[in-house]
């Protein structure tokens, strides 16, 4: 589900860093967002992998007073995530392979972190595929959604600073696709290391520095010598949001608040076109968003029927519980209400049995899809993805083709031949 956030007048983005959080808040100009307003609160924040609660909860009391925002995007810029790829064979559910993996081969306790994971954007051929996973303490994790809860603030999203950083590196062109790159970007009291190929991370490395104290550049040389041992070849970048005392290496000075908010400006176009991202929240952004328009838009009464309409909606989702039997009563759940909004909220009914129709058709089409997986041969499945790979019989490629059409789904088919005999069919559905 594709979201025009550019419909929306304002959009607002805090970055937490161990001692400082930053608030941004971005306007719509001709459907294009611009930085409004920007501001920045110094104080601990994060102190030997604890959340200082107090002073986070005093911050955001501050901005919200200040600046009257209620709902908001979240970029978590502290130590303590890290990240790993790991190949293991193609499934057609990754998340279970990958738990079962981690979980014989990890050096500490899984149950204590989030993870999250996309396939890599190379994939590979054949059987094995490649994941990118982060990890994120659970407990900090809960403590910040537990902030947000007391404040009455709505997060669409929550995603590592790397993500930020890496969009504005591509979209400034400061790397490229024919090199690597040992990038150093220092922001106050944290640094983000991260070796890049192919415009891709390939290792990443947080750590908390003193501006004062650290040896810039013995820590810089440590990286390097670290990468050069593994016979890699590549350019180092370093961007600072302060001054470095270093002989040995250029660095690029930058405005970290500056760099970090047109960042989230790419970031926000990706995320609300439902590119894929690395969020550690369960619901899609476009989920939430979509909530937050109910709510907006409609009277406490009509919430309470549209919140029931929804739990029939999400009874229908996942246990194909039947909608259309419920439209009759709900209008006449709806013509008892007196308020002077019965006119919207008749409007976003209309809007709710229209969406629950498609669902169903979708559905339905996508059962009919899956019934074809017991009778070809499917080597691949990922429903997250929307991707299927099929081997076939050179004979029966036709047939297949054919019931396909019948489905109704908008379905691309992509043919490599394996032999003589198969050929290997790609679909996204």
């Amino acid at each position: 589900m594709k979201i025009d956030i550019f419909q929306e007048k304002s959009f607002s983005v805090l970055v937490l860093t161990p001692q400082r959080i930053i608030f941004s808040s971005l306007r719509n100009e001709k459907n294009k967002y611009v930085i409004e307003k920007s501001e920045e609160i110094i104080t601990p924040i994060f102190v030997r992998d604890t959340i200082l609660r107090e002073n986070l909860e005093k911050s955001l009391k501050i901005l919200i007073e200040r600046y009257k925002f209620k709902e908001v995007g979240f970029i978590i810029n502290l130590p303590g995530i890290f990240f790993q790829r790991i190949t293991i064979p193609r499934t057609g559910n990754p998340l279970s392979s990958i738990t079962n993996y981690l979980q014989a081969t990890l050096p500490f306790p899984l149950e204590k972190y989030e993870f999250i994971y996309l396939e890599d954007i190379y994939h590979l051929s054949g059987n094995l595929a490649n994941y990118n996973l982060f990890f994120f303490p659970k407990e900090i994790k809960e403590e910040i959604l537990d902030i947000l809860q007391s404040l009455d603030l709505t997060s669409f999203f929550i995603v590592p600073a790397f993500e930020i950083i890496l969009e504005n590196l591509i979209y400034k062109a400061l790397i490229s696709v024919n090199e690597s790159f040992l990038v150093f970007y220092f922001d106050e009291s944290i640094a983000n290391i991260f070796f890049i190929e192919n415009l891709r991370i390939d290792k990443l490395f947080i750590e908390e520095i003193d501006k004062e104290k650290t040896n810039f550049e013995l820590f810089i040389e440590r990286f390097k010598n670290y990468f050069e041992s593994q016979g890699k070849k590549f350019n180092i970048l370093i961007l600072s949001d302060f001054d470095l005392k270093i002989s040995n290496y250029k660095y690029l000075k930058i405005k970290s608040i500056e760099f970090i908010n047109e960042g989230s400006l790419l970031l926000l176009k990706k995320i609300f076109q439902d590119q894929p991202f690395f969020d550690f929240l369960s619901l899609k952004p476009s989920r939430i968003y979509f909530l937050i328009k109910i709510r907006k838009t409609l009277s406490l009464a009509s919430i309470f029927l549209i919140s029931l309409l929804l739990i029939y909606l999400g009874g229908f989702v996942y246990l194909d519980f039947r909608l259309n039997s419920k439209k009759v009563e709900l209008k006449k759940e709806i013509s008892q209400i007196s308020s002077g909004g019965s006119e919207l909220f008749e409007e976003n009914l209309k809007y709710f049995i229209e969406l629950a129709n498609k669902i169903s058709q979708r559905k339905e089409k996508r059962d009919e899809f899956l019934k074809l997986t017991k009778f070809y041969n499917l080597e691949y499945l990922n429903e997250d993805t929307r991707e299927a790979i099929f081997i076939l019989n050179k004979d029966e490629v036709e047939k297949f083709k054919t019931e396909i059409s019948k489905i109704g789904l908008d379905i691309n088919i992509n043919e490599e031949i394996v032999d003589k005999d198969k050929v290997r069919a790609r679909l996204r559905f």
